[in-house]
């Protein structure tokens, strides 16, 4: 016959066995979801880069074309100036091919990697997006300099327009 404390350690004993069945699928459910989110997380990462190297190339291109606008309205288009603007943007250029091509090697079929896998694909992606934010962050700077700069060029002219407009044209008949 059993005793009230023999029943009482059997419940016990099946409440603990009931209890770690219940905490090893929390667990493998909760690495499932970890895995998804790193999942999810680097899908929008590599659209996100995606995106920045997608607009890339014609920020570059633009910002090489204004550079080159400006310093001839300055009368500085053959300057050295503009000679290491233009090298620098050809080795940008060429940094940016080859940051691409990186990039495009990243993707792919993400679903049969493992939670470390995704951890450090994630920081490859993570580095890449870094190198892209500088490379048009430099450009977009350019482009917001020669702006500013246009808009220094026009004041100018206005002025010199203006100050020309003031001064009285001496004639041989008004002497």
């Amino acid at each position: 016959m059993a005793t009230v404390a023999t029943i009482a350690g059997i419940v016990g004993m099946l409440t603990g066995i009931a209890g770690s069945i219940m905490g090893f699928l929390g667990l493998r459910q909760s690495r499932k979801n970890k895995v998804l989110d790193l999942r999810l997380q680097l899908r929008r990462d590599i659209n996100a880069l995606g995106v920045t190297l997608k607009h890339l190339p014609g920020t570059m291109d633009m910002a090489k074309q204004s550079r080159g606008r400006v310093n001839a309205a300055v009368g500085l288009g053959r300057s050295g100036n503009q000679q290491i603007f233009d090298q620098e943007w050809q080795t940008d250029k060429e940094a940016l091919i080859a940051l691409i091509a990186r990039a495009h090697a990243l993707e792919g079929d993400d679903l049969s990697l493992s939670g470390r896998d995704l951890e450090l694909l994630l920081g490859q992606v993570h580095r890449l997006s870094l190198e892209a934010a500088r490379c048009a962050d430099k450009y977009h700077g350019t482009l917001a300099a020669d702006d500013l700069r246009r808009s220094e060029i026009r004041a100018e002219q206005t002025a010199f327009a203006a100050a020309r407009m003031q001064i009285p044209l001496k004639t041989k008949l008004g002497e």
